[in-house]
Parts: structure tokens; C-alpha cells; sequence
């Protein structure tokens, strides 16, 4: 009889107790009372296994109704959280909080394994199997779209500056394509609204891949300039790709040289920042070049040029130094050129006193 009350029925499952209880022909489940189950009392106690399937049944039913309701409005309602990219001129939307919105796909792919291992799959299995194809769907757009737009993130300040001109062509048209897709999100950021977008599948896979392929070609071009100017190696590619791209911006050049020059602390140009003219250290010792380096052409030939300069000036003072008569002059000489040429002048005299046996003289003079 507590099972008969139906608290899980639906009329289908009423119209099955009424057939099952042997109840009359003119009742139906509009006009079923009270009186038409205790007066079935003897049919329930011959068919109380068959009313136990059918209340099981019932309450499974419920379970996976209200669990396709669930996977119904989280795909009504459920949109990307997004923010604007500003670059070159261009507002580009892009998708936020990837992590929550994956893993709630991920749920609920689980959530509709296990509705299709229930034993009541079978009335819902349209319904079920339907939304297990727009979530499988989704999982694969939202996989590639993670990675087109991390990639695109990187890639678009580089080459719609101007960087390697031999795959701009390919770059403007992945370009292209992908902001129409981040647009057509800002317009409707609905996420299942992804699975709706025809060919959206093939269209992500050729940009990833188009993506990958300008990424290769920006690090091949990388390790190119760094096999030219191995102190590129002490950076990593942001900053590389910075100084590549503004490499006669003296801002930037003053930010990256500490970085490349563990001696250099900064430089100082010209009046037209044109050239570079002096050192300096991060003590505020400024070495004037031997020959100012112009800042022009390639960045990693003049670097070079520092390079050698930067050299060919510390060795002209050492020199110097190792000529004056009148000693070190601690005023106006960098302090690592005074040291090293004591270092200098204290081996040559060691030598010396070793020749002539008077070693222990010259520890009495120092």
C-alpha cells in the first residue's frame, strides 16, 4: 500500500498499477480514489514484486529527469566570463575562468556515463545521448579554443608589429579567423552556443594548426639571432622578442643590456640617441667607449660592435694603467682596471723577487 501511494508516479506509471491491480476498465488516473486501491489489496499482495519494480523504476526515473533538467539549464544558461584585449588598435573579447567552465563539462560528461549505466537508461536515451554528443562537442572546441587563444595572446603583439615578414601573410589570415570567432563569443557568450557554430570543429583545427606553424617559424627565428649573439641565451623570448622589435628604442635597450652585460649597468647615448657613448656601472662608474657604437642595422651586430668595443676600451685602460709612472690613478680609472692591474703588478713583482731570491724581502715591503 506505501508503495502504491506513487509519491515518484508519473502518469505512465499510474496507468501500469491500475493495469497491474486488475482495477476496472472506467478507472483512469483522473478519477482513480482511494477505494480502488484498498479494494485491490488481494491483487497487491499476488503482484508485490511487480509494484516494487515499478516504484524502483519510477524513483530511478526521477533521479535521471531531474538530472537531465540539470544538464539542461547549464546549457540554457551558462555563459564565459570574458574581458577585453586591447592591441594595435583592436578590441578582441577574451574567454576568462577556463578552469571553472571545463571542469563543469567534465562533470557532466561523468554525470551522463552514469545515467547511461542505470537501468532506466532507456526512456531518456534519445535525450541522454543527444547531450552526450553536444558535450562531447564542447569539450573538444573548448580544448582547442584554450590553446588557439593562449598561442594567439602571444603571437599578435609579435607579428602585427611586424616581426618576420615571410609569415605575416599566414599570420593575418589565422588572425582574421580566430577574431571572428571571439567576436561572434562577445556577441552570444553562451558556451554551448560553441556547438552550434557549423564547421567549427575543421575551422579550429586548421588554425591551431597554422598557429603552431608561425609559432615554429618565430623560434627557429629565435635561435637564429641567439646562434649570432650567444648573450641571447641569457633571455628569454619575451624579452628577446622586446628588444628585436624596438631594438633602437633606448628605453628598451636600457632596460635588457643589465640582463645581457653582467658588467653593464646602463649606457649613456648621444644627444640624438643615436649612438651609445659611455658604460655605466651599477656603482655609477662611467666608462667612456673607445669608439661610440651606432645603434642601427641588425641589433645583435651592434651588440657585437659593445661587445668588442667594451673589451677593446678595458684593455686600452688596463694598458694604461700597467704604462703610468706616476701609479694608479684611483680618480678617474674604473675600479675593476685598478685591481686587475694591481693583481698585474703584484705577479710581476712575486716573479721578480722569486728570480733574485728575495721573497721574503718583498712580503717585508707589501
Amino acid at each position: 500500500m506505501k508503495l502504491c501511494t506513487g509519491e515518484s508516479f508519473e502518469k505512465e506509471h499510474w496507468r501500469k498499477l491500475i493495469t497491474l491491480l486488475g482495477m476496472p476498465k472506467e478507472v483512469t488516473f483522473d478519477n482513480m480514489k482511494f477505494s480502488h486501491l484498498t479494494e485491490s489489496i488481494p491483487n497487491m499482495l499476488k503482484k508485490s514484486k511487480e509494484i516494487k519494480d515499478l516504484s524502483d523504476k519510477a524513483q530511478g526515473e526521477v533521479t535521471i529527469r531531474e538530472a537531465i533538467n540539470e544538464l539542461r539549464v547549464w546549457c540554457d544558461s551558462t555563459e564565459f566570463t570574458l574581458s577585453d584585449y586591447a592591441s594595435n588598435g583592436r578590441t578582441t573579447p577574451l574567454i576568462k575562468e577556463w578552469k571553472e567552465v571545463m571542469s563543469a563539462v567534465s562533470d557532466h560528461q561523468s554525470l551522463i556515463m552514469s545515467l547511461k549505466e542505470s537501468r532506466f537508461f532507456q526512456s531518456f536515451a534519445d535525450s541522454i545521448e543527444q547531450f552526450e554528443k553536444r558535450f562531447g562537442g564542447i569539450d573538444d572546441h573548448l580544448a582547442k579554443l584554450n590553446v588557439i587563444q593562449r598561442k594567439w595572446v602571444y603571437l599578435e603583439p609579435i607579428f602585427m608589429r611586424g616581426a618576420l615578414p615571410s609569415e605575416q601573410g599566414r599570420f593575418r589570415r589565422v588572425d582574421e579567423e580566430y577574431r571572428s570567432i571571439a567576436l561572434g563569443i562577445g556577441a552570444d557568450p553562451k558556451v554551448m552556443a560553441l556547438v552550434e557554430i557549423p564547421g567549427l570543429k575543421d575551422t579550429l583545427e586548421t588554425i591551431l594548426t597554422q598557429l603552431e606553424m608561425c609559432q615554429k617559424a618565430l623560434n627557429d627565428y629565435l635561435e637564429e639571432k641567439r646562434q649570432k649573439f650567444s648573450r641571447f641565451y641569457f633571455i628569454g623570448d619575451d624579452d628577446l622578442l622586446e628588444i628585436l622589435g624596438q631594438a633602437h628604442n633606448p628605453v628598451v635597450i636600457q632596460s635588457h643590456l643589465k640582463k645581457l652585460f653582467s658588467g653593464i649597468f646602463k649606457v649613456s647615448f648621444d644627444k640624438d640617441n643615436k649612438m651609445i657613448k659611455c658604460m655605466i656601472s651599477t656603482a655609477n662608474e662611467q666608462v667612456p667607449l673607445s669608439v661610440p657604437i651606432p645603434i642601427e642595422g641588425e641589433v645583435e651586430v651592434w651588440l657585437l660592435q659593445l661587445e668588442s668595443v667594451m673589451r677593446q676600451t678595458l684593455d686600452g685602460l688596463l694598458k694604461q694603467c700597467q704604462q703610468s709612472q706616476g701609479g694608479l690613478d684611483i680618480a678617474n680609472m674604473p675600479s675593476q682596471i685598478c685591481c686587475l692591474s694591481e693583481m698585474l703588478n703584484f705577479g710581476r713583482n712575486c716573479v721578480n723577487a722569486i728570480k733574485q731570491g728575495k721573497l721574503q724581502n718583498y712580503k717585508g715591503d707589501l
